[in-house]
């Protein structure tokens, strides 16, 4: 006997991509290149910052997405760059608990720049 197919279904799709959303309400960023790992901490750059995201859940056909975005200026940082983007439970006292990290090409920023971070998870 062979395991020959895994489906996860919609339903569980949509209360996972929920959960996510509710849970994780922070986008962070941050201007290290460090690599992370399992056990690292959401952000590891000598300038970062934690802003409450906007979130919301994309359904199409079988494909659920739950996606974060923020704006940032260059005063939020404190930084000429941007190199790591977490999502983290809050932007306040649970921001060190986190459910993603991800390193990026350094991203200049300029004196007067606005950025809109947008992360997708697609599920």
């Amino acid at each position: 006997m062979a395991l020959r197919e895994v489906t996860l279904l919609k339903n569980f799709k949509e209360e996972f991509a929920q959960f996510l959303i509710n849970t994780y309400q922070a986008i962070g960023i941050g201007n290290s290149t460090s690599s992370g790992s399992v056990n690292s901490s959401p952000l590891f750059g000598d300038a970062q910052i934690y802003k409450m995201a906007d979130r919301d859940i994309e359904i199409l056909n079988g494909t659920v997405r739950a996606r974060w975005e923020s704006n940032l200026i260059r005063g939020d940082l404190f930084s000429n760059t941007m190199s790591e983007i977490a999502i983290v439970k809050n932007s306040t006292s649970d921001r060190y608990q986190g459910f993603l990290r991800l390193l990026i090409d350094p991203i200049p920023i300029q004196e007067r720049d606005e950025l809109r971070i947008s992360v997708e998870v697609e599920i």
